[in-house]
């Protein structure tokens, strides 16, 4: 075994006076390896930059290397100049010399030899460097890009941990090589949230579950996807209160992000953490619960526990590594799910709307772009009502996921040919039954649909904004909406050939929720409107353009009548794609979210800066959102 140390920095005192450069103080620069049996080992050169004149020059360095019992390091120091180096002297430092314990910085002093000429010193700050056999699996240089495949890069190091001990390595590896740390789960952002040109770690195989049967709690790692809990459970015969559509998303993500389902007494998910483990950028384990954390950061930092843990629920991996959440649950007593089609108008009219949402516990909204009908989901307790039997259940997933993939091709087509968009449209308007009434458990309930995440080019906006009384605000915002297509469509643009989607959840405590509530009103609801569309693999295809000019102009439209919208953090307000619109530009959006988050943005900021002192979990995504 080997042992690994860290060059942090080399100083050199030059002792004579125009060597080298005869008429001036010399230029110098380094180059470094490392020899066993006087053979150079590959992969172990360094030059460093050159010093113009001057005796005295110092580098501050980052230079890794392992070292054997036989080992020995090369230091040859050279005078730069145009066309031809000279050569000044060298230093050769056995690997024994160089005893260090863990974490301890050592400065060793070595004489400057030209031949058997002493020409000046060389100081060598050298400290323990890191094993990467503790961090688990990486792989180095390895692209990602995104789901929707709005976001590309090239991390330096993506880690593939299974423990939590190797998160800890990691973040101690990072704040050794001074890097900058990101998280990613499943990918399924639009936004740049977990973009990383230093270190990405992905948490695909962080995913323990352990139960707490008395509290009704369950502990999850950040890599559990919604199917694995789901399978719990219905073992379990429980549930959480509101949960998004999608199983194959992990919870690292759809938390910290603000994720959502639907339901009128229901919140966020974030909303049901009542345990966040998160490990800070010092390597410490700090559990947050909003009676305090078990470190007494909210006392040394002035910050109060409900600040803390709300901002710790919901904080995109800005304040650390998350290592667990626990999420409180309840007994599932199943739910009654209605189907049914409403004439578009009920959307337009705010009493009707307000009559029909209001009726049930929960709705989901959906309208095909063109057609005049809506597609109106309803969820209610079933009061312990017996589910349909488990081949209805398998029948209707398997008819789910046929139909998305005929969706799926046929969308692929609509591409290059926009103007048939209006009869695609129509057509599954008509396949959408006219009355379906059903009991299910409440995961299948949620999980209700198969196979729309295998739409990797699915563009989706999402903006949130509180219901007023009489629901005027909502209609108003489909007005608007449906006016603006129909604009579009005059001039021979379908920016929208998918679906437009509308829930209603309570309001969130998540300091930057979206649907944060007032203490005053506490009962407040809040209306998420989204649409989505499927674009061209290709990014400089027509789709993207159009698509992106009609999601800034809504933005405009909706904002210009004053309707107070919030874009959802993880989907695509930003997109930053040459040729493709941003909704707003970068400034504009700063001041937008300042003016619109206030003093929970400030307080959320302070509280980064306190836990994560150096930025070492922003990326520039947040850099920018944040400044």
């Amino acid at each position: 075994m080997g042992k690994t140390i860290l060059i942090t920095q080399i100083d050199l005192n030059l002792t004579e006076k125009g060597i080298g450069d005869i008429l001036s103080d010399p230029d110098p620069f380094f180059k470094l390896w490392c020899e066993e049996n006087e053979q150079r080992i590959e992969g172990t050169k360094y030059t460093s930059s050159h010093v113009m004149n001057e005796c005295h020059p110092s580098w501050n360095l980052n230079i890794e290397r392992t070292l054997h019992s036989k080992t020995i390091i090369h230091i040859k120091i050279y005078d730069w100049d145009i066309g031809f180096n000279d050569f000044l002297g060298q230093v050769i430092i056995p690997s024994s010399s160089l005893k260090i314990k863990e974490n301890n910085k050592r400065i060793y002093e070595y004489n400057i030899l030209d031949g058997h000429d002493l020409i000046g010193t060389l100081s060598i700050s050298v400290t323990r460097g890191y094993s990467t056999s503790k961090v688990g699996p990486y792989t180095k240089y390895t692209s990602r890009n995104n789901f929707g495949l709005t976001q590309r890069w090239l991390p330096r190091c993506t880690f593939y941990p299974y423990k939590k001990k190797h998160l800890i390595e990691i973040i101690n590896l990072g704040k050794l090589r001074k890097k900058k740390i990101r998280c990613i789960a499943g990918g399924h952002s639009w936004t740049a949230i977990c973009v990383s040109k230093d270190y990405l770690i992905d948490v695909q195989d962080l995913n323990k579950i352990e139960i707490d049967e008395e509290l009704l709690q369950i502990k999850i790692e950040p890599g559990v996807t919604v199917k694995q809990l789901s399978k719990v459970f219905k073992y379990k015969k429980w549930c959480i209160g509101s949960n998004v559509v999608l199983t194959s998303v992990m919870y690292g993500g759809i938390i910290t992000s603000g994720c959502h389902g639907t339901g009128n007494s229901e919140q966020i998910l974030s909303d049901y953490v009542v345990n966040v483990e998160l490990i800070l950028h010092d390597g410490r384990i700090v559990n947050i619960t909003q009676k305090g954390d078990d470190l007494g950061l909210g006392n040394k930092y002035g910050i109060s526990s409900n600040n803390l843990f709300n901002a710790a629920i919901l904080s995109f991996g800005c304040l650390g590594v998350v290592a667990s959440y626990t999420i409180q649950v309840k007994q599932d007593n199943n739910v009654l799910m209605i189907d049914r089609k409403l004439n578009l108008s009920t959307i337009l009219n705010p009493l009707k709307l307000k009559s029909e949402v209001l009726k049930y516990q929960g709705v989901q909204i959906f309208w095909w772009p063109y057609t005049d009908q809506v597609w109106f989901k309803s969820y209610d307790n079933a009061n312990q009502q017996s589910p349909i039997s488990q081949s209805e259940l398998i029948w209707s997933k398997i008819m789910s996921y046929i139909g998305s993939k005929i969706g799926s091709y046929t969308l692929k087509m609509l591409i290059d040919h926009p103007k048939l968009v209006p009869n695609f449209t129509h057509l599954i308007n008509m396949l959408i039954p006219s009355y379906k009434e059903q009991v299910l458990t409440t995961p299948d309930s949620i999980h209700y649909q198969k196979g729309i995440d295998k739409f990797r080019t699915m563009q989706d906006v999402e903006f949130i904004f509180p219901v007023d009384e009489h629901f005027e605000n909502v209609s108003k915002c489909w007005s608007q909406l449906i006016d603006l297509l129909d604009q579009y469509r005059k001039n021979n643009k379908y920016p929208l050939n998918l679906v437009v989607e509308m829930r209603f959840t309570r309001g969130s405590s998540a300091l930057l929720s979206p649907a944060y509530f007032d203490e005053h009103q506490p009962n407040q609801l809040f209306c998420y409107l989204e649409f989505l569309t499927l674009v061209s693999a290709n990014r400089k295809h027509p789709s993207w353009k159009i698509y992106g000019e009609f999601a800034r102009d809504i933005v405009k439209k909706w904002l210009d009548n004053g309707i107070k919208i919030i874009p959802h953090w993880a989907k695509g307000f930003i997109p930053d794609i040459e040729g493709v619109p941003n909704m707003m530009e970068q400034d504009e959006l700063n001041i937008y979210l300042h003016q619109t988050f206030g003093q929970r943005l400030t307080d959320f900021m302070n509280i980064q800066k306190k836990l994560d002192p150096s930025g070492v979990f922003l990326n520039e995504h947040f850099n920018k959102l944040f400044k």
